[in-house]
């Protein structure tokens, strides 16, 4: 008898500590709380912008313009686009034109046009072949169009045409070449130069 009670009381005391526990637990419970708060961010468009290197192309003979046209190429060239204005504004692409050739002192000019020659591009633009534009012509003419925001980079292959000149004048000579970026929201123009040594 006396090992019973014993046994009793401990297994009484024991569940008395597991109620107290519990109900230790379930107030705990009740006095907790939740609360929410927001976290804000804006995210402004950017811009649409194209940049040009300026193109250089080599030097061509008086005898060379003085008998037939002729044509002269440049080094490799590139035009860089960004468009960063965000999903809501797909779509762009970059015309050219070329201004008049002229020597230092605008007195001498020489005429033809320039095959932009784009060879390629990245971020899934879209280069028009034989891209040329008339030198001293506000015509444009596409050179390349994309779809995708971001960086993109254009490669050129400039060659110059230059027609059959009987006065030419052995000089340096220049022009600028007009860029232009056309999208659903905004324009852009950027400035190169075009020169022959």
């Amino acid at each position: 008898m006396h090992k019973n009670t014993k046994k009793t009381l401990l297994v009484s005391s024991t569940l008395g500590f597991l109620a107290i526990a519990g109900t230790t637990g379930l107030l705990a419970h009740a006095d907790s709380a939740a609360t929410q708060q927001s976290a804000n961010v804006a995210v402004t468009p950017g811009s649409l912008a194209a940049s040009a290197s300026n193109i250089t192309f080599t030097s061509v003979a008086v005898s060379d313009i003085a008998n037939s046209n002729t044509s002269a190429k440049a080094s490799s060239a590139s035009l860089a686009t960004d468009d960063n204005r965000g999903l809501g504004a797909v779509g762009w692409n970059v015309t050219v034109s070329v201004n008049s050739l002229n020597d230092s002192s605008n007195k001498n000019s020489l005429t033809g046009d320039i095959n932009f020659g784009p060879a390629s591009a990245d971020n899934g633009a879209n280069v028009t072949t034989n891209a040329t534009a008339k030198i001293g012509d506000t015509s444009t003419v596409q050179v390349v169009q994309g779809t995708n925001e971001g960086h993109t980079i254009t490669n050129l292959n400039p060659v110059l045409n230059l027609n059959q000149n009987t006065s030419v004048v052995a000089t340096s000579y220049s022009a600028s070449i007009n860029w232009t970026i056309n999208g659903s929201t905004t324009n852009s123009a950027a400035n190169s130069a075009s020169g022959n040594n």
